[in-house]
């Protein structure tokens, strides 16, 4: 269905719920500041991918493509034939770690708390 994304322009694509994304969606804007936030995929084959985190709340899957327009699972599959791969965080570090003293860094820099 045609969503608005970027600069009000209408793209047919996908509302996601940040709750199920594997990223932390509060950290996506920069400088702590609520405007719009856009990761921009492109493809050889001349396709883009949006991930459009708009102001106001929410995340958006918008697609373009060179021909016809997403309107189906199975013609996303044909215009954006891509494997995701995704690398985990190295070490075990939690959403909201608490601060720790100069003492405790210094003493597992050597161990596997080190990251």
């Amino acid at each position: 269905m045609p969503l608005k994304g970027p600069n009000k322009t209408y793209f047919y694509g996908y509302t996601l719920s940040g709750e199920y994304m594997p990223i932390s969606v509060e950290n996506v804007r920069t400088n702590l500041t609520d405007t719009d936030t856009l990761i921009l995929f492109r493809l050889s084959n001349g396709n883009h991918l949006r991930l459009y985190f708009p102001s106001e709340g929410g995340v958006l899957l918008l697609t373009e493509t060179t021909g016809k327009p997403v309107k189906t699972a199975s013609m996303f599959k044909q215009e954006y034939p891509i494997t995701i791969g995704v690398v985990p965080v190295l070490g075990p570090v939690e959403h909201n770690e608490e601060a720790v003293q100069d003492e405790t860094v210094k003493r597992n820099l050597v161990t596997h708390r080190a990251s």
